[in-house]
């Protein structure tokens, strides 16, 4: 069994990190946890051997949400469905199964509760624009798939992060003046109703995760944004029991940040913009991982794994401060979002996942066993219990096992396993 420090410890430890690399930190040292070799789990495909799957969220029981590709013969068939991957009664081993079955379109699960409900993002046939849902759970909370509504005037909604209280957070589009094209705010979703959280004061805003006390995290325009000027943007941070959003801070004053995760103990994480642009591609200026602290808000570098590396991202964080991400040349960096976020799924991916614990980013590819036949992407969440959900390359050298994009499920194996290496 993996033996784990105090959360508190955790958080003392990464701080103490900072400040061992001059980072600003007001906390006293604490023994590093070492990371632990992973077991890992291929989550399979609903189009079977040859199929594609992305995995994007994951709860402390170890059930995984994404997206799949499909079999063409199904009734429902689309280029992309939400799958859950778990136990089912009956079955000795855990399965990945469509998340809704028998409702046709295309789309993607990003998140799971503690309370067996899910959100994605779904376009149904045969309807105007995508829909957050919500999936699952007691059906006194919400019916078996509930279909989040876009604010006044717009027509489409998307479901990124769901709580243990039953909150979903995403976006709707909404009109904006008197002419089109539409802007898109944040919302959150609770008790079947849509709430828009406004923006900090430019055209768009996005909710991409939310703690279970109800603390939410996004990005938002800065002001004097217009239909064809996308301006900084910021990461925001709307405190539990509050609706106000407020600016954190990016690397450079003119800078651009984001914040994809919130712990429960109100770390924060994400990217931020850094330095100038070295590239000929404005969209794709290097951008750093980053976190930032409780109630101080302020914001640390997590670098990348290497110097070759252009960029990296932060996308979820633990109770425990483990923070996972990708570290690498990303196609999408901190560009703007054009519909649910599955990362750099598209271009040559010469990303390498990541875990961050206690100051220290490890290439998760180095914590696999020798030839796993596997090279990890993207590490898009992590538990409490330390298992990670992502995406990579299968490696395969037939034509019924072909080398594929699938998602993983990483768990960790006893410390002592490393002597095994």
């Amino acid at each position: 069994m993996l033996t784990r420090i105090r959360t508190s410890d955790r958080l003392l430890s990464a701080a103490a990190a900072c400040l061992a690399s001059g980072l600003t930190a007001n906390v006293a040292l604490a023994q590093p946890n070492p990371v632990p070799m992973y077991q890992i789990t291929d989550l399979g495909s609903l189009a079977g051997p040859t199929g594609s799957a992305v995995g994007l969220g994951l709860n402390d029981a170890g059930l995984a949400v994404g997206w799949s590709t499909a079999l063409v013969s199904s009734a429902v068939a689309a280029s992309q469905r939400p799958f859950v991957f778990g136990p089912v009664p009956g079955t000795p081993l855990p399965i990945m199964r469509d998340l809704l079955p028998g409702v046709a379109g295309f789309g993607s699960a990003t998140d799971h509760n503690e309370f067996g409900m899910a959100c994605g993002t779904f376009r149904r046939a045969n309807v105007d624009g995508p829909r957050g849902f919500v999936v699952g759970g007691p059906l006194t909370v919400v019916p078996p798939v509930a279909w989040i509504e876009p604010l006044q005037g717009g027509n489409a909604t998307a479901a990124n992060a769901i709580n243990d209280s039953h909150i979903a957070v995403g976006s709707s589009n909404i009109a904006f003046g008197p002419l089109p094209p539409s802007a898109t705010h944040a919302i959150k979703w609770q008790n079947g109703q849509t709430m828009g959280l406004g923006t900090l004061g430019g055209r768009n805003s996005e909710a991409l995760g939310v703690n279970n006390p109800g603390s939410i995290v996004g990005v938002s325009d800065l002001p004097a944004s217009t239909p064809a000027h996308r301006p900084t943007r910021r990461a925001f941070l709307i405190p539990a029991g509050t609706n106000q959003m407020h600016g954190l801070p990016a690397l450079t004053p003119a800078g651009s940040s984001r914040a994809n995760d919130i712990s429960d103990f109100n770390l924060t994480v994400g990217a931020a913009d850094f330095g100038l642009s070295t590239t000929p591609f404005a969209s794709n200026k290097p951008v750093r991982a980053v976190m930032w602290t409780p109630n101080t808000t302020s914001i640390v570098n997590l670098g990348t794994l290497g110097n070759a590396h252009h960029s990296s991202e932060a996308l979820a964080v633990n109770s425990h401060a483990d923070i996972v991400g990708w570290s690498g040349t990303a196609f999408h960096a901190i560009a703007p979002s054009t519909g649910p976020s599955i990362g750099p799924v598209t271009g040559s991916i010469s990303t390498r996942a990541f875990i961050w614990r206690d100051g220290v980013m490890t290439d998760l590819n180095t914590r696999l066993l020798p030839n796993s036949g596997w090279i990890l992407h993207v590490a898009a969440d992590v538990n409490d219990e330390g298992q990670i959900v992502g995406w990579g390359t299968r490696l395969g050298n037939t034509a019924a096992s072909p080398t594929r994009i699938r998602a993983f499920l990483l768990t960790p194996m006893p410390l002592d396993s490393d002597m095994d290496r």
